[in-house]
Order: C-alpha cells, then sequence, then structure tokens
C-alpha cells in the first residue's frame, strides 16, 4: 500500500497531511506517529501512541464530544510513502499509525458562541484529562448551520501522556493512592455522576472504564477491513495498568475540583 504525503507535519510529531487510497477509507487525512519514549515510564511503549491517542477520541466522542473521523492503520503488509514536495521522509516500519480525517475549515467562525460552547465543555475535557485545547485555537473550531451548532475538536492529543517532538513524555499527575486512600476514592466515583452533552448519567466510576471499553476504529493496510478494538484487547496487562494509575488519580482530583465549584453537569 502507497500514502501520498502532501505535507510536511504542522506538530511537533512525525507526519503530515496526506492522501489515503484504500477501499472505503479513500480521503486526506491527519498522519502522525512516535519514535520514542521519554516518559520514564518503561511500560508505554511509544509505538502504542496512536492507539493512546485514538482511545482519547474514542472516549470523548462516547462521552458526546465532536471529533473528526478516525482510526488506527495498523500495518500488516508493505506500505510505502511517496512524496509530493521535498519533506522529511516517514518511517513505513511502524506498527500503527493515527489518522483522522481533514477537516475542511469555516470560513466565518462566531468566536462568541464558540467560546460559550468551550465553557460549557470544559467539565467534560477535565474530566477526560484533554490539555491541548485552552489556548490552542488551530485545535478546535466551530461548525454551525441551519441544523448543526457545536465545537469541533480537531486535534486533542492522548488524555493521559504527551507527545512532543516524537517521543511520549510524562504528564504531571499524582502517585498512585494507598489501598485505603484508594477504596475511599473509589467509593467517590461511584457515589457522583457526570451528566453527559446528551443528558445521560454516567458515574464517574462508569467514565473511568469507559476509556478501556470503548471501541477504538482500527483498518489494516492489507485489504482496508475496518475492526474494533479496546485498550483492554489491544494492550499489555501492565501497560493497562499504567494508565489506570494515571487516569484514575486524574478523575477523581477532577470531580473534587468541579464539585468545589458547583459544576451543574456533577451529580450526587
Amino acid at each position: 500500500m502507497n500514502i501520498h504525503v502532501l505535507t510536511e507535519r504542522k506538530g511537533s510529531n512525525p507526519g503530515g497531511k496526506v492522501h489515503l487510497d484504500l477501499g472505503q477509507r479513500k480521503g486526506d487525512y491527519y498522519f502522525k506517529y512516535c519514535v520514542g519514549n521519554k516518559s520514564g515510564e518503561e511500560r508505554l511503549l511509544a509505538e502504542h501512541q496512536p492507539i493512546y491517542e485514538a482511545a482519547t477520541l474514542a472516549w470523548t466522542e462516547h462521552i458526546g464530544l465532536h471529533v473528526p473521523t478516525f482510526f488506527v492503520l495498523v500495518r500488516n503488509s508493505p506500505m510505502t510513502f511517496s512524496y509530493r514536495t521535498p519533506v522529511p521522509r516517514l518511517d513505513a516500519q511502524k506498527p500503527y499509525y493515527l489518522l483522522s480525517q481533514l477537516v475542511e475549515l469555516p470560513c466565518e467562525v462566531d468566536e462568541k458562541r464558540l467560546s460559550e460552547i468551550l465553557a460549557k465543555e470544559k467539565v467534560y475535557r477535565d474530566c477526560l484529562g484533554i490539555t491541548d485545547v485552552s489556548g490552542k485555537r488551530q485545535n478546535y473550531t466551530h461548525i454551525h448551520n441551519e441544523a448543526e451548532d457545536y465545537a469541533l475538536y480537531i486535534d486533542l492529543g492522548c488524555s493521559f501522556v504527551h507527545a512532543v517532538g516524537g517521543f511520549i513524555i510524562r504528564r504531571k499527575h499524582s502517585a498512585p493512592p494507598a489501598k485505603r486512600e484508594r477504596k475511599r476514592m473509589e467509593k467517590a466515583l461511584q457515589e457522583h455522576a457526570l451528566e453527559t452533552p446528551r443528558g445521560e448519567l454516567l458515574r464517574f466510576s462508569e467514565v473511568y472504564e469507559l476509556l478501556f471499553q470503548t471501541p477504538i476504529p482500527l483498518v489494516d493496510t492489507q485489504r482496508g477491513v475496518l475492526r474494533k478494538g479496546t485498550l483492554e484487547s489491544l494492550l499489555h496487562p501492565d501497560e493497562q495498568e499504567c494508565i489506570r494509575e494515571i487516569v484514575f488519580t486524574e478523575i477523581y482530583e477532577t470531580l473534587k475540583r468541579h464539585k468545589k465549584l458547583h459544576s451543574p453537569k456533577i451529580i450526587f
């Protein structure tokens, strides 16, 4: 399979705008991957970063926020790149790549309305550990017409580990709690619920588990067949445990913070 590279990378990670001609997945996408691990955590794998970020996108979409069409490209056959312009060469030997469909940006944006939507949805971004939005205007836009009015999150990053310069790096997070403290935190997550944008009530313990259980779209390079996977099915148990340690504490701390702010989306 050949991928046509249209531009050099726009962010700090290897990738760029590409054209994919692969069955029903034919189209223009943004393509990226990681090359190394500087997180200090050996249980996390750079080659799995596309899966990590896709899991964040799937989690976000499941909660009710809007993201572009995306999938993880799984290399299970020979793959090559062709280049329209002289840009840095990409690695065609990685097992996974993240592709997100290019978004046609609106000519005009109602910035006031967009700011209102972003403020309303901040509680969800905080609960999901999404930090690549605030102050990064290129990572979101406003879709508005007679039938629709929503913020589209173009680039969310990963909710539990950063990727910068092609390397995964550690996010600041608290150490895993002791056993007794963990039980107290688990009780709080079970007793409080988040009201989603669709009006559904999800216990915070459910929100936490959804990261690991929400289906992630996977497309193989051999036939372009779409299938589904989850963090639970795709990652090693030790890798999952590392992510659980990070996300559990972050969700609990977000619950505490927004409860103090009397967020109307926190139900108890």
